[in-house]
């Protein structure tokens, strides 16, 4: 099982991660056109100075990634049902 730390070693810089998630959300609420039913959202006024890219499955997945300035900083949660 793989840490945050191995997971965000392979993760793109942030200027291509943050141009990534932002394009995945547009694409979502493009396809999906109901706000129930999106997975990823990008927010510019998340915070002072801070963006955030967020997914939501509904099922209990979901990861964050925080875009403030001069750093990047993410956090993920997941849930297995069997």
């Amino acid at each position: 099982m793989d840490t945050v730390h191995t997971t965000a070693a392979l993760l793109p810089d942030p200027a291509e991660l943050r141009a990534y998630l932002r394009a995945l959300a547009v694409l979502d609420q493009a396809i999906c056109r109901d706000p129930r039913f999106s997975r990823y959202s990008f927010s510019t006024t998340w915070g002072p100075g801070t963006e955030a890219a967020l997914m939501d499955n509904g099922s209990g997945d979901d990861f964050s990634v925080l875009f403030p300035r001069p750093v990047c900083s993410s956090m993920a949660s997941t849930t297995s049902r069997r």
